[in-house]
């Protein structure tokens, strides 16, 4: 029952409603030339991940988790690009820009793995491909190992970044 949450959850509770229905809103609009031309090398092989940009870093500071996941939602709440996917009316591709979506953050316990066996892990997820029409287009996962330094690997999608676009977004967070 809603009456026997606390403040603090009654609070979650109605900004995941709102979340939620603001999720719900999507602008469409046109691709740019270097955009189309993505997109079609994605028609061609949807299964490649020939256009994942990928981040990985050595965490060597006390990490909040739960501090680090609200970073990265704030960074797609306030970048309409990570809050795109991509979607055709007719026969034209267009951009879907959502009102609101939820970071993908995950957590993956590697406390159990070599160092060979992580390095194969985080090479398999920077090679998982991508389904624009569904998006996520951006992708964080942590890979803890116990009390050594955990490993933050950000996978984006060419089509709504680059290089330069992740600098930026590693200095925001």
């Amino acid at each position: 029952r809603i009456s026997s949450l606390e403040p603090r959850e009654k609070r979650e509770l109605v900004a995941s409603l709102l979340r939620k229905r603001a999720g719900e809103k999507v602008s469409l609009h046109p691709l740019s030339e270097g955009q189309r031309s993505l997109w079609f090398h994605y028609q061609l092989s949807p299964e490649s991940a020939a256009y994942n940009i990928t981040f990985a870093a050595r965490v060597l500071s006390h990490l909040d988790r739960q501090a680090l996941h609200r970073g990265f939602q704030a960074l797609v709440d306030r970048h309409p690009s990570l809050r795109t996917t991509f979607t055709t009316q007719g026969e034209e591709p267009l951009q879907a820009i959502h009102e609101y979506q939820p970071v993908h953050f995950e957590v993956v316990d590697a406390s159990l793995r070599n160092w060979d066996e992580l390095k194969e892990d985080l090479s398999q997820a920077a090679q998982q491909p991508f389904q624009l029409e569904i998006g996520p287009l951006m992708r964080i996962k942590l890979f803890t190992r116990g009390t050594d330094e955990p490993i933050l690997l950000l996978t984006v999608h060419h089509l709504i970044g680059d290089f330069w676009s992740l600098v930026i977004m590693m200095e925001e967070l």
